[in-house]
């Protein structure tokens, strides 16, 4: 997993988010990829709890 290089300047971030997105950004996903990603699963987990 990617390591974030700078923990000064993330110390109000999680981690392991960002560590998440610096994945998503290295596999040469765009911001609109993974928010549509994000919008996908979280519908799923949506239509689940109902």
């Amino acid at each position: 997993m990617m390591k974030v290089s700078n923990h000064k300047q993330c110390k109000n971030l999680d981690v392991e988010w960002v560590e998440l997105i610096l994945a998503a950004k290295s596999l040469g996903m765009t911001k609109e990829e993974v928010k549509n990603f994000f919008d996908q699963k979280s519908g799923a987990v949506n239509r689940f709890n109902k």
